[in-house]
C-alpha cells in the first residue's frame, strides 16, 4: 500500500502521567509511514482529550473527518484507542471509510481496515477498548466518591493554619490555633482593602515565621540558618485556598456532592460569608504599591466624597515626605483631589480640598446631628434564606466555570447536567421562599449611641460606616475669579446621609416600631 497520503492521528488524555505521549506516538507513526513507503501529509494531534469524545467532535481530528480538510487517503495512528473507544462510532467509521475509499491503519495492533481480516479483527479490538473505557468511568467515578466521603490528606505539607494529625493510620488536616490569629489578621486586613505587599511586609515586621520557616521550625529539620522571607504571592496563594472554608480543590475542580454543592471535608477557619467577603475583596479592590498604600491608610472617605461638578470620587493624594532642600523633614498636607485629573487636561475640573478639613467638617456635622441617636445594628442572625440562596447561586456559577473552562469530560456531563438541574430547581424555590418573606430589614438594639460607638473607630473602620449607612460629601471649593483668587473661607459642603436619615426620622417621629427591632 505504498505511496498512500495519511493524516497521522495523536490522542492523550493527559499530559502529565502515564499515558503515552504525543511524541512517542508521532515517532512510532512516522517510522511506520517511512517502512512502507507512505507519506503523512497533515496531523490531528488532539491533547488533554478524553477518549470518551467522538473522533468528529475532536479540534483537530473532526475536520479531517468531516470533509473540511483533505484530500488524504486514510488514518494512520499508534493504537486503534487513539482514535476510537466506542463500538458505535466504529461501525460509523468503518461504513465511513468504505464509502470514501479511505483506509485506517493501528500501528501497534497490526490493523488495516483495507483487508476484511484487518476488519474484524479491528471489531473485537474496539469492543474490548470500549469495555476497558466504560471500566475507566467507573473507577474514575468510585475514586471521586471515595475521595468526597474522605477527609484524608493525600500527602505533603499541610496547608498554611493546618496541622497533620493520624488517625487510624491514616493522615488527617486539623486547625493550628497557634496560626489561627495571623490568618484571621489577614483576612481583616485584605477584606478592609490592604494589599498582598502590606500584608506579606507586616508579617515580615512582626517576625511572623513563613510558611516554610513554620514547616521546619515544627519538623524540628536540620535546616540553613538563613529563614525565608513573606511575598505578596505568598500571602495570596493562603488567602485563596479553598481549604479555609473546608473545601478541596484540585486543578480547578472543585469536589462535589451528589446535589452540586462543594463537599466540607476539614475543619473550616473562615465562615462562609467571611470568605465570600475575602474573595471578593481580593477580585475588586487593585492591588496597589508600597506608597498608595500608605495614602489608603488615611483615606477616611474613599468612596464618600465627590466632586459635584463632574459626579466623580475623591482620590487622596499629597502626603510626600521631603527629604532634601528647604523642606527636608517635613511632610506636604494630604488633599481630596477629583479624579477627573485621569481624564484629558480639558476635562480637569481641578477640584481638591485638604483631607483633615473635609473629614473633620462631615464628622462634626455626623456627631451634631447624629451623635445622640441610639445605635440601631441590622441582625443578621434572623432566619431567612438569603444566604443559603447565596451558596445555591455560587455552586451554579463555579459549576458552570467548570464546565466552560473544560474541566469537565464527556463522560461526565450526565451528572454535570444532574447536579445543575438539582441547584435550579433549588433555587427557584428559595427565590419563591424569599420573596414571600420579604418583611423589611431586622434591626439589633446595642446599648450605644452613634457618638459612642463612633470613638471606638479607626480610620478605615469610620470608612465602612460611611459607606454601609450610604453616606455621601459633596465639596466644590469654588469658583476661581479672573485674578487667580478664589473666595475666601471654607465653602459649605453638601452631604447627603442616607441610612441614617431614616432612621433619624423613624426614631423621633415615634415610630421606632416600625423597625422591627429586637
Amino acid at each position: 500500500m505504498a505511496g498512500l497520503k495519511l493524516v497521522g492521528v495523536i490522542r492523550q488524555s493527559r499530559t502529565q502521567g502515564d499515558d503515552i505521549s504525543d511524541k512517542i506516538q508521532m515517532s512510532v507513526i512516522e517510522d511506520e509511514a517511512k517502512r512502507n513507503g507512505d507519506e503523512i501529509i497533515g496531523w490531528a494531534i488532539d491533547l488533554n482529550t478524553s477518549a470518551s469524545v467522538s473522533p468528529w467532535k475532536r479540534k483537530e481530528l473532526g475536520p479531517w473527518l468531516r470533509g473540511e480538510k483533505g484530500p488524504y487517503d486514510g488514518l494512520m495512528a499508534y493504537k486503534l484507542d487513539r482514535f476510537i473507544r466506542s463500538m458505535l462510532d466504529f461501525a460509523k467509521a468503518t461504513k465511513q471509510f468504505q464509502d470514501e475509499g479511505r483506509v485506517l491503519i493501528a500501528v501497534q495492533d497490526r490493523i488495516d481496515l483495507s483487508t476484511p481480516i484487518g476488519r474484524a479483527l479491528a471489531s473485537i479490538l474496539a469492543i474490548l477498548a470500549e469495555l476497558e473505557l466504560e471500566n475507566i468511568k467507573t473507577r474514575n467515578r468510585d475514586m471521586k466518591r471515595r475521595l468526597m466521603s474522605s477527609a484524608r490528606w493525600a500527602g505533603g505539607p499541610p496547608p498554611y493554619g493546618y496541622r497533620i494529625v493520624r488517625k487510624n493510620g491514616e493522615s488527617h488536616l486539623e486547625v493550628d490555633d497557634a496560626l489561627v490569629p495571623t490568618i484571621l489578621m489577614m483576612v481583616r486586613l485584605v477584606t478592609d482593602g490592604r494589599s498582598f505587599d502590606f500584608v506579606a511586609r507586616l508579617l515580615e515586621e512582626q517576625g511572623e515565621p513563613t510558611p516554610k520557616d513554620h514547616h521546619r521550625d515544627r519538623d524540628g529539620a536540620d535546616w540553613p540558618e538563613k529563614k525565608s522571607s513573606w511575598h505578596p504571592v505568598t500571602v495570596g496563594k493562603i488567602l485563596t485556598n479553598r481549604v479555609l472554608i473546608g473545601e478541596r480543590e484540585s486543578k480547578g475542580q472543585i469536589f462535589r456532592d451528589e446535589m452540586g454543592f462543594p463537599v466540607k471535608l476539614y475543619p473550616a477557619i473562615l465562615t462562609e460569608q467571611e470568605w465570600k467577603d475575602l474573595q471578593a475583596a481580593i477580585h475588586s479592590v487593585p492591588r496597589r504599591g508600597r506608597k498608595a498604600d500608605k495614602r489608603h491608610d488615611r483615606a477616611e472617605l474613599n468612596g464618600v466624597g465627590f466632586c459635584p461638578r463632574c459626579h466623580l470620587a475623591f482620590h487622596i493624594s499629597g502626603g510626600t515626605v521631603h527629604k532634601t532642600g528647604r523642606k527636608a523633614g517635613k511632610q506636604d498636607p494630604y488633599y481630596y483631589r477629583c479624579a477627573s485629573y485621569r481624564l484629558p487636561k480639558d476635562q480637569w475640573c481641578n477640584n481638591r480640598v485638604r483631607a483633615d478639613l473635609l473629614e473633620a467638617t462631615l464628622e462634626d456635622a455626623l456627631l451634631s446631628l447624629y451623635g445622640d441617636d441610639p445605635r440601631l445594628q441590622q441582625d443578621t442572625t434572623s432566619a431567612d434564606h438569603s444566604q443559603e440562596l447565596d451558596r445555591v447561586m455560587e455552586a451554579i456559577r463555579s459549576l458552570r466555570r467548570e464546565k466552560d473552562e473544560g474541566l469537565i469530560f464527556e463522560d461526565e456531563e450526565e451528572e454535570y447536567f444532574e447536579r445543575l438541574h438539582r441547584l435550579t430547581a433549588r433555587r427557584k424555590e428559595l427565590l419563591a421562599m424569599v420573596e414571600a418573606s420579604k418583611q423589611g430589614p431586622t434591626f439589633r438594639k446595642t446599648g450605644q449611641t452613634v457618638r459612642e460607638y463612633w470613638g471606638t473607630l479607626d480610620r478605615l473602620a469610620r470608612n465602612e460606616f460611611y459607606r454601609e449607612m450610604g453616606v455621601k460629601i459633596f465639596f466644590d471649593r469654588g469658583e476661581t475669579f479672573p485674578d487667580g483668587s478664589r473666595s475666601e473661607g471654607f465653602p459649605r459642603p453638601h452631604i447627603e446621609w442616607g441610612e441614617l436619615e431614616r432612621l433619624h426620622e423613624i426614631i423621633h417621629g415615634g415610630k421606632l416600631e416600625t423597625l422591627n427591632t429586637l
